[in-house]
């Protein structure tokens, strides 16, 4: 098999190694090892890029803050967009638990049908309505 096709050579005139997954530089846009991978690595012409994400409060998506942009005007853009979904789900019934119900974290009280978190499974820690029994694990996993 030949393999001179694949990949890239590295865009370092001193380097040109070949690479067969390089990378690619977000502001040059030329092709790097992975030893020339970062802009300070490879001299890069162009000023690296100060981005932050930010997790969105409603769908817990990350939306980027880019410098020269308002972040009003960036988080208006995310919030109208359509992507931006609120969470899905029901909360934990018990008093002052703000965790959302998901098959992974909630389970089935035994006693009550209650479906709950798993902070609250045991039937002392939630409104159990019949906690007659003395079980402690009182509750089904999905």
């Amino acid at each position: 098999m030949d393999f001179v096709n694949l990949g890239a050579h590295c865009s370092v005139k001193t380097c040109r190694q070949q690479d067969f997954l390089p990378f690619e530089c977000e502001q040059c846009r030329q092709k790097f090892c992975k030893k020339h991978r970062t802009q300070r690595d490879h001299s890069c012409p162009y000023p690296p890029r100060e981005n932050y994400v930010i997790k969105c409060p409603m769908c817990d998506m990350g939306i980027t803050l880019y410098p020269n942009i308002d972040p009003n005007v960036i988080w208006d853009r995310h919030f109208t967009s359509g992507y931006c979904v609120k969470k899905q789900g029901i909360k934990c019934p018990v008093t002052n638990c703000k965790t959302f119900l998901t098959e992974i974290n909630s389970c089935i009280c035994n006693s009550c049908s209650q479906r709950i978190c798993l902070s609250h499974r045991y039937y002392d820690q939630h409104q159990c309505k019949n906690n007659s029994k003395k079980d402690k694990s009182s509750c089904i996993l999905f």
